[in-house]
């Protein structure tokens, strides 16, 4: 895809978000295959939803809602994946929690394809545990860990970000050991703000790893964009939980849930992860 290709996408989800921004249901179905479909967790919602609740489709229903853009990765192909943040004051109950009026921040990473030049599925995973926070009081609405537009002098290929990151995950699959994200991350990765040695970040994976058995992450959607150096990725994971994992005891049943992740590339190697886990999913499914 040339670059041309690639900023139109862009800019085509750009104003979209634009028209979800500002209730301008007339422009949005100008932009919005009549296939479109939105989906979180357990929630889906359709073209016809999306025109006449241009503020609901983001997870949360609220008032006062500004929609901010912190990042996008395109490709090759019609995807796109994006980071936002989101500011509202929520007009229904949250979590089981009931409004009291305040302004919160939720963070939100989606995959994004279009269609014909218009955007036809948004797949998307909030960060609700954030929004807990918020609403319980343990946390205020926080800075958001920006994604600042960049381009980079040589690098890898687009083609080249695809297969070592499809690497880095059989890498994880398959002998998850420091030696092994060697060849694939920096001595320093910083995840989500916070600066973790390789041995750490190791040790960051297999805590998850060793609470879900025959965990295995497959790659839903991969974006790769040479001209950053970043990859963005849905990966579901798959396994049985054997011990407690956040917060919730282990049932014997299987499990699968998502996780989005942006990763910044240096010289070659993930030096920067920007990572949200539906970890709401995750609860969702152990309950039922």
């Amino acid at each position: 895809m040339s670059q041309t290709m690639t900023a139109d996408i862009e800019t085509t989800y750009q104003a979209w978000i634009a028209c979800i921004q500002e209730r301008r249901s007339a422009d949005l179905q100008a932009l919005t295959h009549e296939t479109f479909e939105y989906s979180s967790g357990a929630h889906t919602l359709h073209y016809a939803d999306l025109v006449a609740h241009t503020n609901g489709f983001l997870d949360i229903r609220g008032e006062d809602v500004r929609v901010t853009l912190n990042g996008i990765i395109s490709g090759p192909g019609e995807s796109l994946v994006a980071q936002l943040y989101v500011d509202c004051r929520p007009i229904e109950p949250l979590l089981g929690v009931e409004p009291k009026g305040d302004v919160i921040r939720f963070f939100q990473q989606q995959i994004v394809s279009l269609k014909d030049g218009r955007v036809t599925k948004v797949l998307a995973v909030t960060d609700f545990d954030h929004v807990r926070r918020q609403l319980s009081g343990e946390q205020d609405r926080g800075e958001p860990d920006d994604i600042e537009p960049r381009h980079a002098a040589g690098g890898l290929t687009s083609a080249e970000l695809d297969r070592l990151y499809r690497d880095y995950i059989a890498c994880i699959n398959e002998n998850l050991t420091e030696a092994g994200l060697s060849q694939f991350c920096q001595p320093i990765v910083v995840h989500s703000r916070k600066e973790l040695t390789l041995e750490r970040y190791c040790a960051l994976i297999q805590e998850s790893s060793s609470a879900v058995q025959d965990m295995t992450a497959h790659i839903h959607t991969l974006v790769a964009q040479e001209q950053s150096q970043r990859v963005g990725v849905r990966l579901e994971w798959s396994g049985t939980p054997i011990t407690t994992l956040q917060g919730v005891e282990p049932n014997g049943r299987n499990v699968r849930f998502p996780e989005h992740v942006i990763y910044q590339l240096e010289s070659g190697k993930i030096a920067r992860v920007w990572s949200i886990v539906d970890w709401e999913e995750f609860r969702r499914q152990m309950s039922e």
